[in-house]
């Protein structure tokens, strides 16, 4: 189905599709749904079947799909108070109150649609508490409830505003581990703990939230309290003398233990996510310093290196997944192909097809030299050549917002 299988971010090129497609004398699709709720396949199949090239490009025509239950044998979502059609199809006002002639910007626009977004969704869940949201006999639950995105950072800006009201969520990111806060509050931590007598590594050990020192507590043990500031000295150099004669794992879980570290992160905004973060640094680091028998200073230098970006980094250094249980699942478009949920939110999907004017090389596939693959490095052509890479991001665009519209089981929000 090349309207949901051809991404260009995995090297596939839907042109080589297109092509070969032409030569065929048969051709196979897949004319039944058996996910969604008959109405939304009519609702998907409505938005999709107006335009004459849907897709942009003719050679991927839209066909509708027919449902493959009955209304009567699906387990629709009954919300009480009103039967709501399961496509809801919103629209942002891009005016501004404050100056009347001048619109609002995106960023402006996309944190609006996240405290939208957030706070449907807590109308949701409150009327499953009073039983008035249903999915066939059992309540609506926050892990029926799907929100996705295009990228990371949209998914961080919607988790902000589900944090605000309580609501629980679990983000599921291809984000690197050696990028998140809590790599470089333990980058810290091990640098005082490879030199416990140095007084400015160990206070910005100190200030971490893994620790948690604030600022006037750090100033009274210096200035007021230097038999506290003593004992700090010293429980360090016991680190340090654990780490190198017991290795790191023996001596991480001792600080973890006798501090209380992983109960006092669990209190703090995405303690759960900032725990998951921990351990999975400790393992990494403790898999690390065993496989290369690195010392202290070796295995400090190794992981200030994984924090370059530009380093070689491996998968199993992704984000690892907090607990999913009874949570909204914030999930890109690419990731969630192939995957269903009752609910899903689609806030996002109407950015990301322009370029924009730069000097960057442009990618494209030449429509007078029968699709050939082609980089414009700033020819006098550039302009007509831009549109026709923007036209090939539209299309791509398009089809992630086809496979994110029917990734919804009962109920589908579109912004």
């Amino acid at each position: 189905d090349p309207k949901q299988a051809i991404y260009a971010f995995r090297g596939a090129d839907i042109f080589a599709y297109m092509e070969a497609r032409r030569d065929l004398d048969q051709r196979f699709t897949l004319g039944r749904n058996w996910r969604s709720d008959p109405r939304l396949i009519a609702a998907v199949n409505a938005v999709f079947s107006r335009s004459r090239c849907p897709f942009v490009y003719a050679d991927i025509p839209f066909e509708p799909v027919a449902p493959g239950k009955s209304a009567s044998a699906y387990k629709a979502l009954e919300i009480f108070e009103k039967s709501d059609p399961p496509l809801q199809l919103w629209f942002l006002s891009a005016d501004r109150f404050d100056k009347p002639n001048k619109p609002i910007s995106k960023r402006e626009a996309q944190q609006s649609i996240a405290q939208a977004v957030a706070s449907e969704i807590s109308r949701l869940l409150i009327l499953s508490r009073n039983g008035k949201a249903t999915i066939g006999e059992k309540p609506l639950e926050a892990g029926h409830i799907a929100v996705l995105v295009r990228k990371n950072a949209e998914a961080l800006l919607l988790q902000r505003s589900l944090i605000a009201l309580k609501i629980p969520s679990v983000l599921y990111s291809t984000e690197n581990l050696f990028d998140s806060l809590d790599a470089a509050e333990m980058e810290k931590l091990l640098a005082a703990l490879v030199e416990p007598d140095n007084e400015r590594l160990l206070k910005a050990a100190l200030a971490t939230e893994i620790i948690g020192l604030q600022g006037e507590q750090l100033e009274q043990l210096q200035v007021g309290d230097a038999g506290e500031w003593e004992r700090w000295l010293i429980m360090f150099r016991k680190y340090h003398h654990l780490w190198a004669s017991g290795g790191f794992i023996r001596m991480f879980r001792r600080l973890l233990t006798e501090h209380g570290l992983l109960a006092r992160l669990m209190a703090l905004p995405q303690g759960e996510r900032r725990i998951t973060n921990l351990l999975h640094l400790t393992e990494v680091l403790h898999q690390t310093a065993a496989e290369k028998k690195l010392n202290m200073a070796g295995l400090l230098k190794w992981f200030s290196e994984q924090k370059d970006p530009a380093a070689l980094r491996l998968e199993e250094h992704q984000l690892r997944l907090e607990s999913d249980e009874n949570a909204v699942k914030l999930v890109t478009m690419h990731k969630s192909k192939g995957l269903e949920y009752p609910v899903v939110f689609c806030p996002y999907t109407w950015s990301g097809s322009k370029i924009g004017k730069s000097d960057q090389p442009l990618q494209f596939h030449d429509e007078a030299d029968r699709m050939t693959l082609t980089l414009d490095l700033g020819s006098p052509e550039a302009d007509t050549n831009r549109w026709l890479a923007e036209k090939e991001l539209l299309a791509e665009n398009i089809r992630l917002l086809y496979v994110a519209l029917t990734r919804a089981k009962n109920r589908c929000y579109l912004v």
